[in-house]
């Protein structure tokens, strides 16, 4: 069950990513998507490499978010994939490392994404009998189609092409101190990987051996010789699959064969439409418990604290102010009152003290 939740989630915001105009927004959904591989990973008890995938997610999403951000920059705060474009002459380190980051994002062959997701995937080629790891491999080879769709699709339409505003002729590449950064992101986005878990003996396998006293078994199929066959074929079915997105969002977005407008125009509408909206979450959330919570809260409003709240806090005040008004009555600024009082109470404490106290 949680292996499904996960990878429904990781196809269903894959889905979503490849529909929106917000170049954050599609990083974020990107995100979403990830991380439902990673719970993939941990209902079928590759526990290892989805730690290994979160690591390496980390690295390539944190350069994707910051590079991004000097995109924003450049651009005067424009968001909107759709008014970018022509940006790889004008930025060129910050196009360099936003493409290091989107080949580990879609499973380029030894960029890091490669490494942890497949060695995650690979976990499902041996994690059980029967039909359902298989089929849910399977669609883990489609999400890494899906994956090198969107994320390409936003590469080509922000950095190749030409500008779209007049902004865009404009832009300069973002200072030392946010560039910095986002190059040695995108240095390590190619290599942080090939010591951590290379799947080949005699190298560190940092979160295999981090898990291992946890969870017996969680090292990489690949380390296995029983399993090495079937990984290994699982290692070539998902690096060409992560290839073939790729591809294909080159010939879409980069060489227009066919334009993507024709492509979304053959599909049925439901599928734009639902994936544009977000399948519409926002809205059955909003309506399943923000709606309910808000009228909760009026009726309380408008009932519960003027009549019960209220008045019981008004009550308590009261009360208070005619005690106080009562005692009052007691400071009448006479020194013979007061020295009344004062042995009254001497009195009092000394008969306690005498006959009870003792």
């Amino acid at each position: 069950m949680v292996a499904c939740v996960g990878m429904g989630t990781a196809v269903m915001a894959g889905i979503i990513a490849l529909s929106q105009i917000d170049i954050k927004r599609v990083i974020a959904y990107s995100t979403m998507s990830q991380i439902g591989l990673m719970i993939y990973a941990v209902g079928i008890g590759a526990y290892s490499a989805g730690m290994f995938h979160f690591a390496m997610h980390a690295v390539f999403k944190a350069l994707l978010f910051m590079a991004a951000g000097n995109v924003i920059h450049a651009l005067h705060d424009e968001q909107d994939i759709r008014l970018m474009g022509g940006l790889h002459a004008r930025m060129k380190w910050t196009h360099l490392a936003f493409g290091a980051g989107s080949l580990a994002l879609g499973g380029f062959f030894l960029f890091s994404g490669w490494f942890s997701k497949e060695d995650l995937l690979g976990f499902g080629t041996v994690s059980g009998p029967g039909p359902a790891p298989w089929i849910l491999y399977a669609v883990g080879v489609g999400v890494n189609v899906l994956t090198g769709l969107y994320a390409f699709r936003l590469y080509f339409t922000v950095f190749q092409g030409e500008p779209q505003t007049a902004r865009g002729f404009g832009v300069k590449e973002a200072g030392y101190s946010m560039l910095i950064p986002v190059v040695i992101l995108g240095a390590l986005s190619v290599i942080v990987a090939w010591p951590l878990q290379f799947p080949l003996p005699n190298t560190l396998h940092v979160f295999s051996d981090f898990l291992s006293p946890v969870f017996a078994g969680s090292q990489s199929p690949l380390l296995h010789d029983p399993a090495f066959g079937l990984a290994l074929v699982g290692l070539i079915i998902g690096t060409a699959a992560s290839l073939i997105g790729i591809g294909l969002a080159m010939r879409l977005w980069y060489e227009h064969r066919p334009d993507p407008q024709v492509v979304l125009a053959s599909l049925p509408r439901v599928i734009p439409l639902l994936s544009y909206n977000k399948f519409y979450f926002d809205e059955i959330y909003d309506r399943a418990l923000v709606q309910p919570v808000k009228a909760v809260a009026r009726t309380a409003r408008r009932v519960v604290e003027p009549d019960v709240m209220d008045s019981w806090v008004q009550g308590i005040g009261d009360l208070l102010r005619g005690f106080s008004l009562d005692l009052r009555l007691v400071q009448t600024g006479l020194i013979r009152d007061y020295a009344s009082i004062f042995t009254v109470f001497a009195v009092v404490l000394v008969v306690v003290w005498v006959f009870i106290a003792r």
